[in-house]
């Protein structure tokens, strides 16, 4: 399974009507939303190790369940991980081929949270 980094638009009349397919993609984790934040690497950053594997529940309905995520051991705070997936290929520093596929760390970052 992959997940698209587009977001689906609603034909809904009802401005306040919140429809599942405008949202982009969710993981949780530790009770806590993540999103997928940056382009595809194929390294991981040093001092990130294996953490486990995405349960169905934390997946969300991503596809993402069983694939395995990697957090940085030195830090107390779990606000941002990567996630090894199929996804698509970048084609520049911003953009993405989604019809070239291949398995990448994906980093997923909490929401609300940015960091460089």
């Amino acid at each position: 399974m992959c997940i698209r980094f587009g977001w689906l638009r609603s034909n809904s009349k009802n401005k306040d009507e919140v429809v599942s397919e405008d949202l982009p993609p969710i993981l949780i984790m530790r009770e806590q939303y993540f999103i997928a934040y940056d382009m595809p690497i194929s390294e991981l950053p040093d001092d990130f190790e294996c953490m486990g594997e995405i349960t169905e529940e934390e997946a969300n309905g991503t596809g993402l369940q069983g694939c395995k995520y990697y957090a940085n051991k030195y830090l107390s705070s779990f606000v941002e991980f990567y996630v090894y997936q199929e996804c698509g290929t970048p084609v520049d520093e911003n953009a993405v081929d989604s019809t070239k596929r291949q398995w990448a760390y994906v980093k997923w970052v909490r929401e609300g949270f940015e960091r460089e």
